[in-house]
Formats: C-alpha cells, structure tokens, sequence
C-alpha cells in the first residue's frame, strides 16, 4: 500500500486541514493508494493483511485500577481521614498515660482502626468491582454491526472487523 499507518493516522487527526487529504492526493488518490475499488470495496482475501499492516478497528483499552489504588483513594475520604486522627490521638493517650494504660483505653483506639480498615477496605473492593463491571460492559458496546461492501457486495461485518480501506455504507 502506497500510504503508511502514520499518514492515515494525522489525516484522521487532523481531518479539518485539507491540505493533508489534498497531499494524497485527495479521495480519488487516497483509494487509489490503499488499492480500493470505489464501487467493489475491498476484496475479503485482503482483509487480514490489512488488518496486521494497520491494525484493528478497536480503541486502546484503558487499564483497570488497582485494587490497592482504589483502596488509597478511600483512605483520603475526609471522614476517613479523621477517623484516623481520632484512632491516632486514643491509641497514643491510652498507651502514653499511665492511668487510661491500666483501663486499656488503647483499645478504643484499635477498634477504630480496625473500624477504618473495614470500611476502607470494603468500600476499595466494591469500588474494584464495579470498576471490573465497568470495563466488560464497555467492551460489549463498542461491538456493533456495520454495514461494508467488500468484493462488490454489501455485506455486515461486526465493527472489530473493520479495516483500512472498507467502504462503509452509511
């Protein structure tokens, strides 16, 4: 193919600058470089190359947080926050004095820890699956059928399986 990945690349990105499209040599050229029959497609042998030379119809999948990502993000919620400074300030005045030491009021600290990890904890792991939900609905919209002609005939292939070079009817 006359044109590179990278051309159809900044035509796509830059669609409003004509001169671009005018550079290669504009519709007539660009399917004449991509070897397309405006009125035939392309022929479905040539589908596959196409494919491996400039990729697949499929944006870039977004990577899904961490569990231990979602967990900090609880743990810098503003109650949170203060639960700790709470359990901070009970856990060192019941282990520093050395009256609340002999009531072990140092419990009253730990049980709000333990308090802030549970909820911390529950609410990252509830965050994470609805964050993995998320991401397997989102792959399912993006498939949709499309209507291409290829070797003259009009014919629906799945949106994944749309190449370079395939004239869609619209």
């Amino acid at each position: 193919y006359a044109v590179s990945p990278q051309e159809l690349e900044e035509l796509n990105e830059f669609k409003e600058d004509a001169s671009i499209l005018a550079g290669l040599g504009s519709v007539e050229g660009l399917v004449s470089k991509l070897r397309v029959s405006a009125e035939k497609g392309i022929d479905t042998a040539s589908a596959m190359d196409r494919r491996r030379l400039f990729g697949t119809n499929t944006l870039p999948q977004v990577p899904p947080k961490s569990f231990f990502y979602l967990w900090y993000v609880n743990l810098k919620d503003p109650i949170i926050i203060m639960l700790m400074a709470a359990a901070l300030v009970s856990t060192v005045l019941g282990v520093a004095v050395p009256e609340e030491r002999e009531q072990n009021a140092w419990v009253e600290g730990v049980a709000i820890w333990v308090a802030v990890a549970v909820v911390s904890l529950v609410g990252a792991g509830n965050d994470w699956s609805k964050d993995r939900s998320f991401q397997k609905l989102n792959a399912q919209k993006d498939v949709i059928d499309i209507k291409v002609v290829r070797d003259g005939l009009e014919c629906v292939v799945i949106s994944t399986d749309v190449v370079v070079g395939d004239i869609v009817i619209v």
